[in-house]
């Protein structure tokens, strides 16, 4: 077995979560390859999902 079928294999283990609200905006919030993932998920939307990143989102008035 290869190392893509190997993964294929580990994916098709998970189960969708079913969700009983639906949404029509929020924020992802991402650091590292999860950001790359919330600017995907940004750009799919329509930007009905907005991409931040986790400095970004710390409110700095607490200092």
């Amino acid at each position: 077995m290869n190392y893509i079928e190997l993964i294929e294999d580990e994916v098709k283990k998970f189960h969708p979560i079913e969700v009983e609200q639906k949404i029509t905006s929020g924020i992802i919030v991402g650091a590292g390859d999860s950001y790359a993932v919330a600017l995907t998920l940004e750009r799919k939307t329509g930007k009905k999902a907005i991409a931040v990143d986790p400095y970004d989102a710390v409110d700095d008035s607490f200092q």
